[in-house]
């Protein structure tokens, strides 16, 4: 099809854009299933968009962890609360087609490698398995973050984790170009922002073809006769996450009008004394149910006054939800604080459930001038083993 004959998509904002965009990859889907099993449910609106565009289904297993059962519910649907790494509930070789539809980027490594090898388990033989999610390789590029994504993957990764699970790559398409390669640039992700000889219907005529550097990858794989190798598998998971939240620590969020100084783990700013408010916060990442501590480094600049070591200095917090709600906090005070150097402090807290969007703040008193890195090291202590549990 010549691009000018791409069919036209709504334009109201670039979520709306690339559902459609999603949609029609949905539609050409290896056809034929009966029963579908999907990862990650969104709603009663999300069976009715796969039995609109993969008519052959007659069984919709949904699988969802975060949202409640919905009351709308088709009569072809069945729901099951809980994390995909976790399908026991679902029969071996049950499923003629396992999708992940924008999934596996809100997942943990551990869950996300126990989804993989759980659905080689669920599938029939030859079945499908069809995932599509943000290309990491593009998303920075734009510095394009979402606060509930733990990973994003690029395709080459995804590539190699679905074949360790056990599967055989059927077709990696891209959904929505963002570099064109022809001019060496680096186009608008918004597709209503024009770009000269690069209109929106020729990028998603090219797309296809170029999934490395899409917004997107789209992935189908069949299973094959292989079996998993969950050992490799998770140490792949792993290691995407790792180098994922590794960035998004470095992620800067300041206070309007303070400007961070250096770089790396050496970057600091300065806030002068009488002008309390927040100064840092962000990242906005998910954290996972269990213990938790991040580290600050502060210190005081050598003009500091010298005043009661009782005296408040700042409060660290760590918060979610826009800052609304708040799971752990800690004064520090002056006396703590040395003059001319840095020192660590350290804020405990412990979640019940994930926490998506966590931000870790530092809230100045304005008694005296702080210096602050703005890098800060944030570790889990401890997982709560009820997330593991089967």
């Amino acid at each position: 099809m010549a691009w000018e004959e791409i069919p036209d998509a709504p334009m109201e904002n670039f979520n709306v854009f690339l559902h459609e965009l999603r949609t029609r990859e949905l539609r050409k889907m290896p056809p034929g299933g009966k029963t579908v099993l999907s990862g990650g449910a969104a709603g009663g609106w999300y069976f009715d968009w796969m039995r609109e565009c993969y008519p052959s289904l007659t069984k919709h297993i949904g699988v969802e962890a975060y949202q409640s059962k919905p009351d709308d519910l088709p009569p072809e649907a069945v729901w099951i609360s809980n994390y995909l790494g976790n399908m026991h509930d679902v029969k071996n070789g049950e499923a003629d087609l396992v999708f992940a539809g924008q999934t596996v980027e809100h997942m943990w490594p551990d869950d996300l490698a126990n989804f993989l090898c759980e659905s080689h388990r669920v599938l029939s033989d030859g079945g499908v398995l069809v995932m599509d999610s943000p290309n990491r390789r593009v998303t920075k590029w734009y510095h394009w973050h979402h606060p509930q994504h733990t990973a994003e993957f690029n395709v080459e990764e995804i590539v190699e984790i679905t074949k360790a699970a056990g599967f055989d790559i059927i077709d990696v398409r891209g959904v929505w170009l963002c570099y064109g390669a022809e001019d060496h640039c680096l186009l608008p992700y918004e597709a209503t922002v024009p770009f000269p000889s690069w209109p929106w219907k020729r990028r998603v005529a090219l797309s296809a073809s170029r999934p490395e550097d899409c917004f997107s990858w789209w992935l189908e794989a069949r299973k094959s006769n292989r079996q998993p190798n969950r050992e490799l598998v998770s140490k792949l998971t792993q290691a995407v996450y790792d180098e994922a939240f590794a960035a998004a620590q470095t992620r800067e969020f300041v206070r309007d009008g303070i400007h961070p100084e250096g770089g790396g783990q050496n970057r600091l700013f300065r806030v002068e004394a009488n002008a309390p408010g927040y100064v840092l916060f962000g990242p906005y990442v998910p954290l996972r149910p269990g213990k938790h501590r991040v580290i600050f480094r502060i210190g005081k600049a050598h003009s500091a006054a010298d005043l009661p070591a009782n005296t408040p200095a700042c409060v660290l917090d760590m918060a979610n939800e826009g800052g609304a709600k708040v799971h752990g906090s800690r004064t520090v005070t002056v006396g703590e604080i040395p003059k001319g150097d840095f020192a660590e402090f350290a804020l405990d807290f412990e979640l019940t459930e994930t926490a998506f969007g966590s931000e870790f703040r530092l809230f100045t008193h304005g008694a005296v001038p702080l210096v602050i890195r703005t890098l800060r090291q944030v570790v889990e202590v401890e997982q709560d083993a009820r997330y593991f549990a089967n």
